[in-house]
């Protein structure tokens, strides 16, 4: 009698509780500009409006080698800017890309950057620089970086998390582990927004959703995005993260090592082709918390709202 109890034992379930997964992607405080606090070029990305133009500090930790700039590289700034590097910055909300301009009763600043240093720029621009980094034009070396300045921890090794690979618009939320992220975009009507040398590109349209395939697929409510690597357990899988007119900070927080929760918009149609999948904020993550809408498909409807910002209760600075 015992044996038999003791296979029946064996033939059920066992019960487990997976361990709950810890998103620590956050949504970092948006400083007002500042010529008195370290700039991280990435916020300039995010707010353009606000920032172009002001005079920033800028933290160097990385500089790339100079070049000599082409007078069409520079026309639309009417500057007599001759040569340029590109660097890191660090800030209060982390580090960033940026582009450093030197004019030429400037140019003895460029032989003048390093590592540790502490130079003060103007915003050129949110983008459009090289590889389409943040422009900036420097205007003094200010000396060492001080040593109360923000020190961001190196990128630690991703985790392994769900797989974005041919998802199935089911409006599941995933976790993403973030093995990479890429530059922020802003998102203006729907359409990803043309970088400034671009004169000539048309207008965005209002977003019209036709059909599964249509060229603007993004939510209504889109404000921002970037390419971000997911890695899971048989390999990595590029997602094109969406952050709305509420969430947009928190594109900040999107760096090696950190987890976020997403849910899947599109299969397909984001940048590279790759699914579009929106960012959920900290604590709307159960899907309890997420009504779920079904994409507009009326060519005279209005742009649908399918984000699920609302379940966040986060609010944020209109970019």
């Amino acid at each position: 009698m015992s044996g038999l109890l003791g296979c029946s034992l064996l033939e059920e379930p066992a019960a487990s509780t997976p361990p709950p997964v810890h998103y620590d992607v956050a949504a970092p405080a948006l400083p007002a500009p500042s010529a008195q606090l370290s700039f991280d070029p990435r916020v300039a990305r995010l707010m353009p409006d606000t920032y172009v133009g002001t005079e920033q500090l800028c933290d160097l930790t990385m500089v790339g080698a100079e070049r000599t700039l082409r007078p069409e590289e520079v026309f639309g700034y009417r500057l007599p800017f001759a040569r340029a590097r590109h660097a890191r910055c660090s800030g209060t909300t982390g580090e960033g890309w940026a582009d450093l301009y030197f004019r030429k009763d400037r140019e003895d600043l460029a032989d003048q950057m390093a590592i540790g240093t502490r130079i003060r720029v103007v915003v050129l621009a949110g983008e459009g620089g090289f590889d389409d980094y943040t422009p900036l034009d420097v205007v003094a070396v200010v000396g060492p970086t001080p040593p109360d300045a923000p020190r961001h921890p190196v990128a630690e090794e991703p985790s392994v998390a769900d797989s974005f690979d041919d998802p199935e618009v089911d409006h599941e939320v995933r976790t993403c582990a973030v093995a990479y992220g890429g530059q922020i975009q802003r998102i203006v009507n729907g359409s990803i927004e043309a970088p400034r040398e671009e004169e000539g590109a048309p207008e965005p349209t209002e977003v019209r959703y036709r059909s599964p395939t249509s060229p603007v697929p993004y939510p209504g409510s889109a404000s921002h995005r970037l390419s971000v690597v997911c890695q899971h357990a048989s390999g990595e899988s590029w997602v094109d993260v969406v952050f709305t007119r509420e969430t947009f900070p928190s594109a900040l927080d999107v760096i090696r090592g950190r987890t976020m929760a997403l849910r899947v918009f599109r299969a397909e149609g984001g940048v590279g082709n790759h699914p579009i999948a929106v960012f959920l904020p900290q604590g709307a993550a159960a899907p309890s918390a997420l009504p779920v809408e079904p994409a507009a498909v009326d060519s005279d409807a209005g742009t649908p709202d399918d984000t699920g910002s609302e379940a966040a209760g986060n609010t944020q600075p209109t970019p």
